[in-house]
């Protein structure tokens, strides 16, 4: 799954130039009780957002699995993002087996004021592996979430919670990205499991 997180990056820079491409169909990031994983489909997604900026295939855990994208930018217009020369930019990304095009995943991240995703990293430290449930999680780290579930998970019986934010800010030719991600594993009583906290910047 970290193979697939990593492929968000290269395309921040062809978003950075464009509009928001599907209207007032990504006007603002969806909430996550939107998509319901093992029923919502590829095709009510396309019917609701239109064709999708990025479509690919990986193969997880033996198993096709495809990729759907839909991003935006409008660059760092006064106003628009969490903070000056930031680049105000949404990227969405959605996972569907390939035998059914059953959703199995989704994450997306906002750099926008109006639905930002930048969660804070010190709420972390109050998540406790096999005391703290999925629900409390939520609580804690805000509504703006992924989830995962095999095989992009690498358990069955498990699923995962995804906290992104990706911040562009600077200058043409001297571009800073900052990536931060949260993972938060759970069992099937919706008790946490694992934790992972990664930050980058470059």
């Amino acid at each position: 799954m970290h193979h697939s997180l990593k492929f968000l990056v290269t395309i921040l820079f062809v978003l950075f130039f464009t509009a928001c491409t599907f209207g007032t169909k990504f006007v603002e990031l969806p909430e996550p009780d939107l998509f319901v994983l093992e029923e919502t489909t590829y095709e009510e997604i396309v019917a609701k957002y239109g064709k999708p900026n990025i479509e690919s295939s990986v193969v997880k855990n033996k198993i096709p699995v495809k990729m759907v994208n839909y991003g935006c930018s409008t660059g760092s217009a006064a106003g628009k993002s969490v903070k000056p020369w930031v680049v105000a930019e949404r990227i969405l990304w959605l996972y569907f087996l390939e035998n059914n095009n059953k959703l199995i995943g989704h994450s997306f991240s906002s750099s926008y004021e109006v639905d930002a995703t930048n969660f804070d990293v010190n709420m972390t430290e109050k998540i406790e592996k096999g005391r703290t449930t999925r629900n409390q999680v939520i609580e804690l780290m805000g509504p703006r979430y992924g989830e995962f579930m095999y095989p992009l998970t690498t358990d069955q019986e498990k699923r995962m919670l995804l906290y992104s934010y990706y911040e562009t800010s600077g200058k043409v030719g001297r571009w800073e990205i900052i990536q931060r991600y949260l993972h938060v594993t759970y069992d099937a009583n919706g008790i946490v499991t694992n934790v992972d906290l990664t930050e980058s910047k470059n």
